[in-house]
């Protein structure tokens, strides 16, 4: 069987263009090949293989073989460990900690710069941080954090922990900073247009707001910055929901749920408010409405939308919508309960 390493036989005309690559590896020129006059791949391929384990040892047919795609070489990418941890003394010659604010500010942005570079690596974002401060009086400081969207620039780390550091009491010396990434998320990267010079706006636009939620969060606390997320039910009082700003991502129940059928208001009452109408027939629309005591003449109402859903979770409603506006420009939206008959005053356009 012919030797899959042979050299072209010597009948073969060769191009004169074609050479071996002149790739020298540092044990050719500091080891047995270098001995023997061989000092280029081309020139160890030109030996016979089947001596070539006895002379040079086992290793180098292996390198041979991978270094020609005749063996795999897998590349083993690296991997952040579950948490992402930075530490940084802050003691000097005199083994003693700091009280100055600029130098533990100093000391943070150093930990969050490391932590960022890590994350630029893997391509993700800091989800959840915490940071600790050691104190001489060997009782840590320690915050927990967590952030509205993954960021990994590490101006925006320390933005959002600069401000807790500066209401920190620094009557105890710090020895220490440890910054822990203690939950990552892909970052979402897209590519920008050719000639899109907002681009770079637009993503310090998104850092920034992942920042100023973070700031407000330790300020005011988690639970009294919300957000509003939609979901997949057509009731107006359940089409929406507040959460956490920086709470975990909510499941994906609304995907592709089709959106509402006609116009909502900016305005939504938390609960429908009974109010006296003014119609014709059972099925035409309202002429008229009472507001705080006073009859509003309407000038249009356009409807109805009829929405009928909540069967299965005992919560069923039966309802033609309309949107009325008066004389003056404003405009309501109010509904007919089909099941009672009565009208409810449900929302406001602005």
């Amino acid at each position: 069987m012919p030797d899959v390493l042979a050299p072209p036989a010597s009948s073969a005309p060769r191009s004169s263009r074609f050479r071996w690559p002149p790739c020298r590896w540092p044990w050719l020129r500091r080891s047995a090949p270098a001995r023997l006059g061989v000092g280029t791949i081309g020139g160890l391929l030109r030996l016979p293989r089947a001596g070539l384990p006895a002379r040079l040892g086992e290793e180098v047919l292996d390198a041979l073989d991978r270094a020609l795609g005749a063996r795999d070489d897998p590349l083993r990418p690296a991997a952040l460990p579950d948490l992402l941890r930075e530490r940084l003394e802050t003691t000097g010659e005199t083994d003693a900690g700091t009280d100055r604010l600029v130098d533990l500010a100093f000391a943070l942005e150093a930990v969050a710069e490391r932590a960022a570079a890590r994350l630029d690596a893997e391509g993700r974002g800091a989800r959840a941080l915490t940071l600790v401060l050691e104190r001489e009086d060997a009782r840590p400081v320690r915050w927990a954090l967590r952030l509205a969207s993954p960021v990994a620039g590490a101006r925006t780390l320390v933005r959002v922990l600069h401000q807790r550091l500066e209401r920190q009491d620094l009557s105890v010396p710090v020895t220490a900073l440890e910054l822990t990434v203690t939950e990552t998320a892909p970052l979402v990267l897209r590519q920008a247009e050719l000639f899109d010079v907002d681009a770079g706006a637009r993503a310090a636009v998104g850092e920034d707001l992942a920042c100023l939620l973070g700031r407000l969060e330790g300020l005011l606390g988690p639970r009294r910055v919300l957000r509003v997320d939609l979901r997949a039910d057509h009731r107006p009082e359940r089409a929406h929901a507040a959460r956490p700003a920086s709470g975990l991502d909510p499941p994906d129940e609304g995907e592709g749920a089709p959106g509402p059928p006609g116009p909502r208001p900016t305005r939504l009452l938390e609960r429908p408010a009974p109010i006296a109408v003014l119609v014709d027939g059972h099925h035409d629309p309202p002429r008229a409405l009472r507001l705080e005591g006073d009859v509003v003449p309407l000038a249009s109402a356009t409807g109805p939308e009829r929405l009928e859903t909540g069967f299965w979770d005992g919560a069923e409603v039966r309802r033609d919508y309309w949107v009325v506006a008066g004389e003056d420009g404003r405009a309501w939206w109010v509904f007919r309960d089909l099941e009672g008959g009565g009208w409810f005053l449900h929302g406001v356009f602005d």
